[in-house]
Formats: structure tokens, C-alpha cells, sequence
């Protein structure tokens, strides 16, 4: 019995339409109407990236201005190899190739979840993803936030294409180990998913067993494939390593905000939002001396008042379920008022809890 009336051939058709459909019609809506759509206004972190695609594109591509990166570079050079293509500060460009990477990320979506679920449920889980405001909303700020949801897809559709009895299993491992990487160049949080990936990928192929096959050549298969995953994604990281070095002397794999993140999220005068407190500015100071200063501050909190910080991280959790987008540098809800579509479009900031 056929539950859909159509050939499921049409299904990735339907995707990609729909998809493609809304994300034109919101670009088409911000071009007109969204005073950020290409303007940045300085301090904020879409300023600072384009500051650096600007340099980038003069000529100075390992932005040997900036020494150690404080932001993670790989919008930067997303931005410039765009502009070198298309024209300087050409926005619309910009703009159009993030819509079609936000459309191939629901069209990879719906491919993956085909893989486990039912053809019908895969399909409405593209539908919803291709309709979700909040999706089509970030994916067009200026901010590197497109690219590691597509990229962060890339590597779930590979890895769940690379069971030890795929076809081009070992290279759907290094797609996504490559991806991974490159996921890590937009966001360094990222570390912890891609060790949840690697020991995904142990349990797979370990449990996967052919006729007669011993446990030791399954580990030993396992082995090799996890390698070959971490592999792709740490000679993806080298040349950002190999940059480092060269402008700042460091071989170094992420980025110096790290510590300045962690006191700022969880520091015993943390609210649970961005907000530089008069401890931060004072840590912040020492650090230009003391590159160690965020941890000392952040060590002698948790000695002095962890409770604060319990119920700082209570408040996070809260606010992570919260319905109502926290506005910083972007704000969803006032997005409205320069699209219609973000007003009306069926699958707001609640449709995923109810």
C-alpha cells in the first residue's frame, strides 16, 4: 500500500523545491528590507569578518595583521573566495550561495533520515526543516553559522553512509572526516562532536560482523576506520596549524577565545547572556600579560562560589529550552518586521516541541 500518492522518486524533488522556494522568497524579502543585509556596524563579529575578507581578498591571505586568531577563520575566507569570484563586497552573491547550501542541507536531511526512518517521516522532517524560520533566518546572517549547520550535515549523511558493508565506505569516512574539520575552522566546540562521531564509528564497525569473521579483524577494522576519520580531519586542520606558527610562532589547532568564552558563560557573575562584567574587563586586561588569566579567574570561582555557578548553568539549560530567541548581535524576532515570511511562515522558534 502506497501511503504517499506520488513516485518516491518525486520525494527529493519536493525537498529541494520547497527548500529552494522559501529560501528565495525570504532573500528576495531581506534584500529590500533588512538594513543588515549588507552592512555591519563595528564591534560586532559579522564586522570583523568581513574586515578580514577584505584583507584576504587584497592580497593578504594569511591575515598576518591579526597574529593568533581570536575568531574562528573559516567564514573569513568563505567571504573572500566569494568576493574573489564575484566582485568585492558583491553581498548579493554571498547571500545566494548561502540559500543553496541552506537548501542542500535539507535535502541532505531528508537523504539521511530516509536511511532510518520511514519514507514518509523523512520527507515531513525536510518539509518542517526546509519551512523552520529560525533555519533560513541564521543561515543568512553574516556569520559563519551556515556553513557549520551544512557542514555539520555533510558529516552526519557521509558517516551514516559508511557502515562496513557500504559501497565507497572509506571515502564517505574521509568526506567526513574532512567536513568535520572544516566544521572545527567555524566552530572549535566542535572537537566534542567530532569525538562523538569517532566513537560512533567504533561502535558501528565493531558491531558489524561477516560469516566467520573473528572479533580481532572487527577491531582491527574498526581501528582502521575511526583512524582514517580522525586522519582526514586533523591534515584538514594543518594548515590552519601551519598558519599559526608562521604569523605567531604557535602551532596551534583553534583559537584564543576559548578561555575568554568559558569564564564568560559560567564565571560566578555570568547571567547566562553575553554581557562583559567588570571581572571580565579586569581578567581581560591581565590577559594581555597572562594569556592564563581567564582560568586563574574561572578557578578561583568554583573554589569560592560554586554554588553561582550551578545555578548558572541551571539558568543556561533553561534558557537553551526557552522558546524566545535571546537577541545579541542578531535578533529572530526582530527579523519580522523586515520579512513577511518570517510573520507568517507555519513552523516558528515553538514547532519543535509541539
Amino acid at each position: 500500500m502506497r501511503v504517499l500518492p506520488w513516485d518516491k522518486r518525486w520525494d527529493g524533488f519536493i525537498v529541494l523545491g520547497l527548500a529552494l522556494l522559501v529560501r528565495t522568497i525570504y532573500l528576495l524579502q531581506i534584500r529590500s528590507g533588512d538594513p543588515f543585509y549588507d552592512f555591519t556596524l563595528s564591534g560586532w563579529d559579522q564586522h570583523t569578518y568581513q574586515r578580514q575578507a577584505r584583507e584576504i581578498v587584497a592580497g593578504d591571505w594569511l591575515l598576518k595583521n591579526w597574529g593568533l586568531f581570536y575568531y574562528n577563520p573559516l567564514y573569513s575566507y568563505f567571504c573572500a573566495v566569494v568576493y574573489k569570484i564575484f566582485g568585492p563586497d558583491n553581498f548579493n552573491a554571498l547571500h545566494c550561495i548561502q540559500a543553496l547550501l541552506g537548501t542542500a542541507t535539507c535535502c541532505m536531511l531528508w537523504s539521511f533520515a530516509r536511511r532510518f526512518v520511514e519514507r514518509g517521516e523523512a520527507l515531513l522532517a525536510a518539509v518542517l526543516a526546509a519551512f523552520f524560520a529560525p533555519w533560513f533566518f541564521y543561515e543568512q546572517l553574516l556569520l559563519v553559522e551556515v556553513l557549520v549547520v551544512f557542514l555539520s550535515m555533510a558529516s552526519l549523511w557521509a558517516l551514516s553512509g559508511a557502515h562496513p558493508q557500504a559501497r565507497y565506505r572509506w571515502l564517505r569516512l574521509g568526506v567526513a572526516g574532512v567536513a568535520s574539520g572544516v566544521s572545527y575552522m567555524g566552530r572549535g566546540s566542535f572537537a566534542l562532536v567530532v569525538l562523538c562521531f569517532a566513537a560512533w564509528v567504533i561502535f558501528v564497525w565493531r558491531r558489524a560482523q561477516s560469516e566467520g569473521e573473528e572479533r580481532r579483524t572487527r577491531n582491527k577494522r574498526a581501528a582502521a576506520a575511526v583512524a582514517l576519520f580522525l586522519g582526514a580531519a586533523f591534515i584538514t586542520l594543518l594548515p590552519l596549524a601551519w598558519r599559526n606558527h608562521h604569523v605567531a610562532g604557535r602551532w596551534m589547532f583553534g583559537t584564543t577565545n576559548g578561555p575568554a568564552m568559558l569564564y564568560l558563560g559560567n564565571a560566578a557573575d555570568s547571567t547566562g547572556e553575553f554581557f562583559y562584567s567588570a571581572r571580565f574587563m579586569e581578567a581581560f586586561e591581565e590577559a594581555k600579560i597572562d594569556p592564563n588569566a581567564y582560568r586563574n579567574y574561572m578557578f578561583e570561582d568554583l573554589r569560592a562560589e560554586p554554588g553561582k555557578i550551578a545555578v548558572n548553568s541551571a539558568r543556561k539549560f533553561r534558557y537553551f529550552w526557552n522558546a524566545s530567541d535571546i537577541a545579541d548581535n542578531t535578533s529572530l524576532h526582530a527579523a519580522r518586521n523586515f520579512s513577511a515570511l518570517m510573520r507568517f511562515v507555519p513552523f516558528g522558534a515553538h514547532a519543535l516541541f509541539t
